[in-house]
């Protein structure tokens, strides 16, 4: 009886332990450093700050896919020497949602180093736009839904996971008259492993 309870004992660490290689969950938090990038030469972009947070689950072990569902603030100052043109600050709520392939290049047992890439969907949950000026005419137009890609690299140690990533539009985020602006951010974040 006793070397059945140890059996079972160790197939269920060894499938635990399986498992884990091929399957992580956990929490995830960081900041991001974003502007909005416009097709008008005279408006000028300058960065904003912002948090981040979600969930992430990887699936694989050397190669991976890494679903994540992320709440991200993100936006840009956008000034203009145009008159027609009111400089403004602008802060977007959004969930973010990246479908993400990563490859590990280097795995030292405790630790490991790996590239990821892939598309982001967002979804506009609110909108905040405050204006140096009034404002002439605010036909400013934001997208419900918009995306954007991803890439970066990042490293694992013991249970924490940390990516560093650049994320930039693929499809625009506003439009307003014959002006458009896309995302461009750096985001950094520490994730926990919980399984």
């Amino acid at each position: 009886m006793k070397r059945i309870a140890l059996f079972a004992l160790l197939l269920v660490l060894s499938t635990t332990t399986f498992a884990q290689k091929f399957f992580s969950l956990g929490p995830k938090a960081g900041f991001t450093t974003s502007k909005l990038t416009t097709n008008d030469a005279a408006i000028v972009n300058d960065f904003k700050t912002n948090f981040t947070g979600g969930l992430f689950i990887r699936l694989g072990s050397r190669t991976y896919v890494q679903p994540e569902v992320n709440f991200a603030t993100k936006g840009g100052i956008l000034n203009s020497s145009n008159v027609s043109f009111a400089s403004r600050t602008i802060n977007l709520k959004t969930i973010e949602v990246p479908i993400l392939l990563g490859s590990k290049v280097f795995d030292f047992g405790i630790a490991n180093f790996r590239f990821l890439a892939g598309p982001v969907g967002t979804y506009l949950l609110d909108k905040e736009v405050s204006f140096s000026s009034v404002p002439s005419v605010d036909a400013t137009i934001f997208k419900e839904l918009s995306w954007s890609a991803q890439a970066g690299m990042g490293v694992d140690i013991l249970m924490f996971t940390l990516d560093v990533r650049y994320e930039f539009g693929l499809s625009d985020l506003f439009s307003e008259a014959s002006i458009d602006g896309k995302t461009a951010l750096f985001n950094v974040s520490l994730g926990w492993k919980l399984f």
